[in-house]
């Protein structure tokens, strides 16, 4: 079966916009999580900015409704677009260095410590409604998120933390703030040298609609910009050499 994937620009809803829309079309929600995972472990990807989860226990009928009854999410990063770096100086986040951060793809980056974490957390939930927790950043967190789903669909309660309910998921959603390999820049930092900066970009799945999006950043429409598509090869490459001749990254224009 041949699968095609579109990008889709969300952010942009002029009709002379690019779209950086993933549809694969997959055949499983495990292969939806698979190809989020392995994009995120990619050198497509330099480092993990954020990541969250959604899950639903009672499945929604209405395309237009994401019902949320618990979410999980990372530690932010410093400069991210929050209304959070308004309340904190850099100096209040944890320069991220050394072989785990690495493997987190988190090095670099200016990092949430957990206490502010929490705190920022609760005052989500109180907001919100809904039960949130903190899970760690970069990719350990990640696979921590897909390790709580398959083991909703699996039905095995006991791998799950003790504050997760005991009920059928029914749907769930993957999200992960990245900044693309070919889009890293670097800053100088009088205390830690060279910085890691760039553009945030992002990629998410959800299993309701079984699509696959990727970030505003490209080279077509209104938002696009000289040389926008360069981190589509990297993309392809990952797609290329896990599901050979299934899918194709292309971008669309609207008119």
């Amino acid at each position: 079966m041949e699968m095609i994937l579109k990008i889709f620009n969300t952010d942009v809803v002029d009709c002379s916009s690019s779209w950086n829309e993933v549809i694969p079309s997959p055949e499983s929600r495990q292969l939806l999580i698979d190809i989020f995972l392995k994009i995120c472990e990619s050198d497509a990807v330099k480092v993990i900015t954020h990541h969250s989860s959604n899950l639903d226990f009672q499945g929604s009928l209405d395309p237009h409704t994401h019902r949320i009854d618990l979410e999980f999410e990372s530690p932010e990063t410093f400069g991210m677009p929050s209304q959070q770096d308004y309340f904190h100086s850099i100096s209040s986040y944890i320069f991220q260095i050394g072989k785990v951060a690495q493997e987190d793809k988190i090095a670099g980056l200016f990092i949430e410590p957990v206490s502010l974490a929490l705190q920022r957390i609760e005052n989500k939930r109180r907001y919100l409604g809904h039960d949130i927790h903190l899970l760690p950043p970069g990719l350990r967190g990640i696979r921590r998120s897909i390790s709580i789903i398959h083991a909703y669909y699996s039905r095995n309660y006991n791998a799950l933390p003790t504050f997760c309910p005991h009920k059928e998921l029914k749907n769930f959603s993957l999200s992960a703030g990245v900044i693309w390999k070919q889009w890293t820049v670097y800053r100088d930092d009088s205390e830690h040298g060279q910085v890691l900066s760039g553009e945030f970009d992002g990629v998410m799945v959800d299993s309701r609609t079984m699509q696959i999006h990727l970030g505003s950043i490209c080279e077509g429409g209104e938002q696009g910009r000289e040389n926008g598509s360069k981190h589509y090869p990297d993309i392809q490459k990952v797609l290329d050499e896990n599901w050979p001749q299934m899918f194709e990254v292309m971008e669309l224009n609207g008119g």
